[in-house]
């Protein structure tokens, strides 16, 4: 505690993390739950073997002659967000 300038005590206000631990981060073809205590904000790739990733995911390539793309489907994008929200509650 600290005591302002009438030596009176006040009390410290502590402020909850309004960024919660674990997030999912979906990019085109793939899903992963990351970790934000090991994330590092200057590395922008997204892959299995990064430390910050909990669980990762990749969809199915297409190519169509002119353009290659991926897909995923959108269940597994859900099942990753529920997922993310328990780890998120303990």
């Amino acid at each position: 505690m600290e005591k302002d300038s009438k030596n009176t005590e006040t009390k410290q206000c502590t402020i909850p993390s309004v960024m919660p631990r674990f997030f999912v981060d979906e990019r085109n073809g793939c899903v992963a739950i990351r970790d934000n205590e090991l994330h590092d904000p200057d590395d922008n790739g997204c892959d299995a073997d990064k430390i910050d990733v909990v669980k990762f995911a990749m969809g199915e390539k297409i190519d169509t002659g002119k353009l290659i793309t991926w897909h995923i489907d959108p269940k597994i994008v859900t099942e990753f967000r529920i997922e993310c929200a328990l780890l998120n509650e303990t």
